[in-house]
């Protein structure tokens, strides 16, 4: 299975620091995959990037 690519745009609040959008980004990602049906292996597989602009 190959990558699939997917783009989410998200306001960030002031003060709000790059690890703490990583991983609020990171958990969103795998709780919507999880209520999907992945699997718990499954989801050790995902790679999540999230890249900042601005």
């Amino acid at each position: 299975m190959g990558a699939t690519k997917g783009e989410i745009v998200v306001e960030v609040p002031d003060g709000m620091s790059l690890d703490e959008v990583r991983k609020l980004v990171r958990e969103a990602v795998l709780r919507y995959l999880r209520k999907k049906g992945l699997s718990e292996e499954e989801l050790k597989k995902i790679r999540v990037r999230v890249e900042v602009e601005g």
